[in-house]
């Protein structure tokens, strides 16, 4: 058996020549005699979908392979003839799928022709490949096209408030279309098209990077970091130019321990805190492994990817050469100054994202004449996926903003999570009703979710009161160490979490304070779109009006709302459970997407949009 790698002239030779081919794990072969009539009878179709899927890994190998761009005119000549070898293999290739119109071998050829336009682009003109088009050679009639498809599609999304074209969505329909044989491909594939829809439009995964190096895009995708790179851009993810003696190297690099670090070598080491030493895919997997557990690493605008338990809160200590837990025991101090910078922002990007504020008297202003220096700006938010009050795929979180001695804001994002994640469907149904440990987040992931709708309300904050919040923070997150914190999906969840900790700073506005309760509603009145809770909800609602609230608790108690957790609160051993809590009361929940509900209504100051910010 050979390998396409080591015999790409033989494997071009024999397509055109039109020889029996057939492929296993360890390469291809020509088929003689007896066996050559065999597959050409009745494996045909087969054998051919075999090479094709077989090509296609072959190309994406490729891909892991950095392209040389070079002023010897001998490497020049050996990379340019190494890519016409590997085009000519290509015609050959959808040759051999153009026999059969079936279904399967479409969508081989699609899959091919999107690798082959990604490879043009890669190696650019110079090498035999294509050059994206400058500003002023865009087709307008091509651009427009895009801005309609996008519109329409936008449209049809519940999580867009503004329906109309952003200035960042127009200059990606300008980007797109310096890519035309990107362009006029992905209009013509409704699969495609959605992809970049959702990716490069709504995500803002980079356009060079989306076309030119679409392996790594779907590894990034796999990893469940292409959010992330939407959130921080080309500072954390980007394409370089690696210089090598008197050549070029075209890479993909992401930012990890504050270096640029190779993507397409995945065996390559990178060192953490000058310590931890890991290969690029251990990394990668971790993150891939994030809907399980949060793991050892995590995203932050300033260093990329840092060795940090973002539910534990650890840093190195270079005395003992261990990742110890980050001391917070001091009261009233200044604790998060041991943490990750997150993010750093100017004030004018702070007013930007939030145009309007709540004072100390509870009146809404305009931030960029009220935020005052030395003032902090808390930030109540929460992220749904659905229109409505939908009791899944939603979160209620804190960003706060504290003031630099150079009038820059570092965001400290905070949110609490379960220890552990519930798995399919039936952990997810245990979960509405269970009572489960929980951890307080730092650099929470609804930062990288631009699949979701973000609510936030901003408070401007005097220091003394903002730091009133730290310190509310720093004892719910001693409370969560030492095992004492409950997360319940309907009481004391994320949601509750942030508004207590609000209305323990600023105070309910009923008794003087400025904290309105965005979240608390009665639990019939949610619409979720799980089929059985739906149906449930439903059933109930339709019940006379005096059984709801039986037929409400035999259902929860169905589903297990009598679990229990035993915690210590105030040195007293207290038993936690949704049978127990404040929601057997009167049967209303905690839920972020109700905030989302409130400031649509007006009745709420605040702003809406598509990932963390407009």
């Amino acid at each position: 058996m050979l390998p396409i790698k080591d015999h790409l002239p033989e494997f071009t030779q024999a397509l055109t020549t039109g020889k029996t081919v057939t492929f296993s794990k360890n390469g291809w072969r020509i088929e003689k005699g007896l066996k050559s009539v065999f597959v050409k009878i009745c494996r045909r179709r087969h054998a051919t979908q075999k090479i094709a899927k077989a090509f296609n890994a072959f190309l994406d190998a490729q891909e892991r392979i950095s392209v040389c761009i070079s002023s010897d005119l001998g490497l020049k000549q050996q990379e340019k003839d190494k890519h016409a070898e590997i085009l000519k293999a290509v015609k050959a290739v959808k040759n051999r799928l153009k026999v059969s119109q079936s279904r399967k071998n479409q969508q081989l050829a699609c899959e091919l022709k999107r690798r082959v336009i990604s490879l043009k682009y890669r190696i650019g003109a110079e090498l035999g490949g294509i050059d994206p088009l400058t500003e002023a050679q865009i087709d307008p009639l091509l651009k427009q096209k895009i801005a309609q498809e996008f519109l329409a599609w936008k449209n049809k999304q519940p999580i867009y408030k503004d329906k109309a074209l952003t200035s960042q969505e127009i200059t990606v329909c300008q980007d797109l279309c310096r890519y035309p044989k990107f362009a006029r491909f992905m209009l013509s594939k409704p699969h495609l098209k959605e992809e970049v829809f959702k990716r490069v439009f709504r995500d803002r995964y980079g356009i060079p990077e989306f076309i030119e190096f679409y392996s790594i895009y779907r590894r990034m995708e796999e990893c469940l970091l292409v959010g992330w790179i939407g959130r921080f851009g080309k500072s954390f993810f980007s394409i370089e130019m690696q210089p090598e003696g008197t050549s070029q190297r075209k890479v993909v690099t992401m930012l990890m321990d504050g270096k640029k670090v190779d993507l397409l070598n995945e065996e390559g080491k990178v060192v953490f805190d000058a310590y931890l030493e890991k290969t690029v895919k251990s990394v990668l997997e971790a993150f891939k492994a994030k809907n399980d557990e949060a793991g050892d690493f995590a995203v932050f605008g300033e260093g990329g990817i840092r060795r940090f338990r973002c539910h534990h809160h650890d840093k190195f200590n270079p005395a003992t050469k261990a990742y110890e837990l980050i001391d917070i025991s001091e009261p009233n101090s200044c604790w998060w100054k041991d943490y990750p910078i997150f993010e750093k922002v100017s004030k004018e990007e702070l007013v930007r994202r939030y145009p309007h504020m709540i004072n100390a008297e509870g009146i809404v202003v305009e931030a960029a004449q009220n935020l005052k220096e030395g003032m902090w700006m808390v930030i109540e938010k929460a992220s749904t996926e659905s229109d409505g009050l939908d009791l899944d795929a939603s979160h209620g979180y804190l960003d706060i903003y504290i003031p630099q001695p150079n009038g820059e804001y570092l965001l400290l994002p905070f949110g609490k999570f379960a220890e552990r994640f519930p798995k399919g469907l039936l952990g997810k149904l245990g979960f509405i009703v269970g009572t489960f440990k929980s951890k307080i987040s730092f650099g929470d992931e609804n930062h990288c979710y631009f699949r979701r709708q973000q609510a936030a309300v901003a408070y401007g904050a005097e220091e003394a009161k903002a730091k009133a919040l730290m310190e509310w923070i720093r004892n719910s997150i001693l409370v969560a160490r030492e095992g004492n914190l409950v997360f319940q999906f309907p009481w004391e969840n994320c949601a509750q979490w942030s508004y207590v900790g609000l209305k323990e700073t600023f105070g309910k506005k009923k008794k003087g304070g400025v904290i309105e309760n965005n979240y608390k509603i009665p639990i019939l009145t949610t619409t979720p779109s799980n089929s059985i809770l739906k149906k449930l909800v439903k059933t109930t609602k339709a019940s006379p009006r005096r059984l709801q609230p039986i037929m409400t608790k035999i259902i929860l108690l169905c589903f297990g709302s009598f679990r229990k957790k035993t915690v210590m609160e105030n040195g007293v051993p207290t038993v936690k459970s949704v049978t127990k809590s404040g929601f057997r009361k009167k049967q209303h929940i905690y839920l972020p997407g109700y905030l989302h509900h409130r400031i649509k209504q007006g009745i709420v100051s605040g702003v809406l949009s598509v990932g963390p910010f407009q």
